[in-house]
């Protein structure tokens, strides 16, 4: 696959993974961390959001994106739903302004109502930053947001 002109090489990482084999949301998420921190954790990483004052604003900023409720910053990622946990895996992703976001089977594990209401945040999404997402999914049949 390329983007932008450049090759992008990886592989499938069993880690992150459930006992089934599929994409667990909790694995990348660290359940001592308050939902507003694992987001200003990758943005310090990065340096963006230079005062702690500021990263905390683009965190809640981040969280009414992906439709999750800026109040339950303060929850523990056990806390949360499984629905939850993808919405928090997605802002964290938007936390440093991509252009591309490589989504490993996004809806695998939810119902089919949170199946839609996902795909269609990254619709929404797509369409409000100019985003290009790429979706994985191993078997057809569930993908419904163009990649271009």
């Amino acid at each position: 696959m390329k983007f932008g002109g450049n090759e992008l090489i990886g592989t499938k990482a069993a880690a992150g993974l459930d006992a089934d084999g599929i994409p667990d949301p909790y694995a990348s998420l660290n359940p001592k961390m308050r939902v507003a921190e694992i987001l200003e954790e990758g943005m310090g990483a990065l340096k963006i959001g230079s005062t702690v004052h500021r990263a905390k604003r683009i965190s809640i900023e981040l969280l009414d994106k992906v439709w999750f409720g800026a109040r339950q910053q303060v929850a523990l990622p056990a806390r949360v739903f499984r629905r939850s946990a993808q919405r928090i895996a997605i802002a964290r992703a938007l936390a440093v302004s991509p252009r591309l976001l490589i989504c490993d089977e996004p809806t695998s594990a939810l119902d089919v109502s949170v199946q839609a209401q996902i795909l269609n945040l990254l619709k929404s999404l797509q369409q409000e930053l100019g985003l290009k997402l790429s979706l994985y999914y191993p078997q057809p049949g569930c993908s419904g947001v163009p990649c271009a």
